[in-house]
């Protein structure tokens, strides 16, 4: 369920919500602990910060890039990307979901994704499958796709399934078409990472969509842990 932005009005009109200045505060520290650590961004933060003052009407809107949809203590922080990073940049790497940095990075217009996609990236890195199905949102560079396919690297058979899904010329919604050649050296060499999935890879169903020398690293890395279990 997405979380940010959240924020509590009260009757009197006040408005409450938490930033990384409240957070990362002494009372911060103090008054979220436990599994709350897990929510940073969401109103049962907020209420658990506030206490008995966290009374009024929850609210919660994703859209940041369109400050109208907030309230006037909200919406000075949403001037830029630069604003928004200033207020929440550390619970945004240490609180937002990985899936909701996606939707950010699928729906954000270009000026925002671009200034926030580094700590996107790095929010994304903590799930392979998402940074996966990053790769089908519109208007990425080839520098940004090459800094998720890094990501998916790590995992073996995420980085398997993303040559497959390349290779078949799945839907653009699942992500990994047209991958450059490079890209593919990247993938590969995530593959290789586990010997068994190599081997599939290059022999038991054998990747058509890469070059003699990606086929290469993924036999050398089978038959080199072969020789080290003889």
């Amino acid at each position: 369920m997405p979380t940010f932005i959240s924020w509590i009005r009260k009757d009197n009109g006040e408005v409450l919500f938490l930033t990384d200045k409240e957070i990362f505060s002494r009372l911060g520290e103090e008054k979220l602990q436990g599994d709350i650590r897990n929510f940073l961004l969401s109103q049962r933060a907020i209420r658990a910060f506030f206490g008995k003052e966290a009374y009024g009407r929850p609210f919660l809107e994703t859209k940041f890039w369109n400050k109208d949809r907030y309230p006037a203590e909200i919406a000075e922080h949403l001037k830029s990307p630069k604003t928004l990073l200033d207020t929440w940049g550390q619970t945004i790497k240490l609180g937002l979901p990985p899936e909701e940095a996606y939707n950010i990075l699928r729906n954000a217009p270009e000026e925002w994704r671009n200034g926030l996609f580094e700590v996107l990236l790095e929010v994304i890195a903590q799930n392979a499958r998402i940074a996966r199905t990053a790769l089908c949102a519109e208007g990425l560079s080839g520098q940004q796709r090459t800094a998720l396919i890094e990501t998916i690297s790590k995992n073996p058979s995420e980085a398997h399934f993303t040559l497959v899904i390349d290779q078949e010329k799945h839907p653009p919604r699942l992500g990994g078409r047209n991958l450059s050649e490079k890209q593919k050296d990247i993938l590969v060499a995530g593959v290789a990472k586990d010997a068994g999935l190599a081997h599939y890879a290059f022999h038991t169903w054998p990747l058509k969509n890469i070059n003699k020398k990606q086929m290469a690293v993924l036999r050398n890395s089978y038959f080199e842990d072969l020789a080290r279990t003889l």
